[in-house]
């Protein structure tokens, strides 16, 4: 979920804008989960990050507006 706005700082076109409910405001914190299914779904965030991390690195490189290398 993003909650702020992001702008491509080369061109200033808005690339992502906030989300959440319809009124605006960020979804509320899931509560419930245990211990254990909390460090599942760490884990498999840390999964993805490994599995994308060229292009996330991509994506960072366009953010700060740096050539790649």
């Amino acid at each position: 979920m993003t909650r702020y706005t992001v702008i491509d700082p080369a061109t200033g076109r808005t690339l992502k804008k906030p989300c959440g409910t319809r009124s605006g405001e960020p979804r509320p914190h899931t509560p419930g989960l245990t211990v254990a299914e909390r460090a599942g779904c760490l884990s498999r965030v840390a999964d993805l990050h490994t599995e994308r991390r060229e292009r996330l690195a991509e994506i960072i490189v366009g953010e700060m507006d740096n050539p790649a290398t």
